[in-house]
């Protein structure tokens, strides 16, 4: 196996994106044909027939001659077919503007997945062998871009996101359109609570959202019912009820029931069994809905593949030994005396405290590696140098000298990186595991 096939395998939504994108384009681009040209063939049908009644005096030249009433039949029959003409050409028109839309999407597509193929190629390239080759660490820092960039799209942040893809040159090889559009519609329904934008979205998706079949239209048209009733407005509330709903009552009889009910029961009123459809919380239900139909549509992960690769980082560097405390217990050792962090006062370089020597007990992370399961060792592995300290807990001798230089600890002396006990060098007594 090559280098980069293993890191390639988690790359599948980079390419998965583009790929959905064009599959959709080419899908409307189909459906689109298909309707046109059968509304231009019903036409030209239609065309065929109206000349096909022409007497044979309005088909050839007509002579002076000719009874008013002739004249008068042409006259009529020309103007119908004019007309229906003028239709046609008008379609023909409609039809290259819209596909010519649809062609620049596509080629916007494929620019993004010829892109985004040329930088995963990289992971090909034979001079990249291990982690440490120059290639390979120019490649993890664009895709850390990468991944900043999407982190920022889906927390509300675009400019700060849009300046660092530009900055970087990526912006191709991130979803900063569809994760645009995705935050601005869910923003309309969990802040401004309007469906406008909702609906467009579900009527421009409507096939898709018949494949998979999904709840998210009859629920945002449930929801435009419910706003309906909220504001006074019963009259259109039944009329958008008898258009938009009624026609689900034999797969959603009891919720039907229920919004009959509604209008019996004001928002304003003690009405129990509806505080569940008059609550706040269903435009949040309904962004979540959303978001969910909407990255399913576009081949999105569900999160940002930089939560991902950062809680795998941190399981993996995580042990039985890692101080992860509560956020209280971190409050309070921010609050607390330097020298419980700098115990040795002749050297104030770094502390001993485990929140500096290790990543996963810093306070940075500590908090995010709290639910984290510990990293998962099927081996045991035993230092060549093992000593054993007074407190009888053992640890490579090479190491031990090490952390304690990094701490700063005075000559000769060693300390437990665990307990932090301090112990004369001397003491560490040499051991032979059987």
């Amino acid at each position: 196996m090559a280098f980069g096939d293993n890191t390639l395998q988690l790359e599948e939504p980079l390419l998965r994106v583009p790929y959905e994108s064009m599959r959709k384009t080419f899908k409307s681009t189909q459906r689109h044909l298909e309707r046109n040209i059968e509304q231009l063939r019903v036409g030209a049908q239609d065309l065929v027939n109206l000349t096909s009644n022409v007497p044979t005096s309005v088909a050839t030249n007509a002579t002076p001659d000719d009874s008013a009433m002739d004249v008068d039949y042409s006259g009529s029959e020309a103007a119908q077919a004019l007309s229906q003409i003028d239709g046609m050409i008008g379609r023909v028109k409609g039809m290259k503007r819209k596909m010519s839309s649809l062609k620049s999407e596509h080629e916007r597509n494929v620019s993004k997945a010829r892109a985004r193929i040329d930088f995963l190629s990289q992971l090909c390239d034979p001079t990249v062998q291990d982690v440490d080759s120059e290639k390979y660490k120019d490649w993890s820092r664009t895709r850390l871009n990468m991944l900043l960039v999407d982190y920022c799209l889906r927390n509300g942040q675009p400019n700060t996101a849009m300046r660092l893809a530009s900055a970087r040159g990526i912006e191709k090889l991130v979803d900063i359109e569809e994760l645009q559009q995705c935050n601005e519609i869910e923003r309309s329904l969990r802040t401004d609570h309007v469906i406008s934008k909702c609906q467009a979205w579900c009527s421009e998706n409507r096939q898709f959202l018949k494949k998979i079949r999904s709840n998210l239209e009859f629920q945002i048209k449930f929801q435009q019912y419910i706003e309906l009733v909220r504001d006074g407005k019963p009259a259109e509330a039944i009329q958008y009820y008898r258009q938009n709903l009624i026609k689900n009552a034999e797969t959603k009889f009891d919720l039907m029931m229920r919004a009959s009910g509604l209008l019996a029961f004001r928002s304003s009123e003690d009405n129990e069994p509806y505080n569940d459809l008059y609550s706040p919380q269903r435009w949040d239900e309904l962004a979540d809905m959303f978001v969910q139909t909407f990255q399913e549509l576009h081949g999105l992960p569900h999160r940002s593949l930089f939560l991902h690769y950062l809680a795998t980082g941190i399981t993996a560097l995580k042990t039985h030994s890692c101080e992860v405390p509560t956020a209280e217990e971190v409050q309070q050792q921010q609050l607390a005396p330097p020298s419980l962090h700098q115990p040795f006062g002749r050297n104030h370089r770094v502390d001993l405290t485990r929140g500096y020597m290790c990543p996963v007990c810093s306070i940075e992370l500590r908090n995010l590696a709290q639910p984290l399961p510990y990293a998962l060792h099927h081996h045991s592995h035993l230092d060549a140098d093992p000593v054993m300290l007074p407190n009888s807990r053992i640890y490579g001798k090479a190491k031990l000298d090490d952390y304690a230089k990094k701490a700063g600890i005075p000559p000769n002396k060693i300390v437990d990186p665990v307990t932090r006990e301090i112990f004369d060098d001397f003491s560490a007594t040499k051991v032979f595991p059987t």
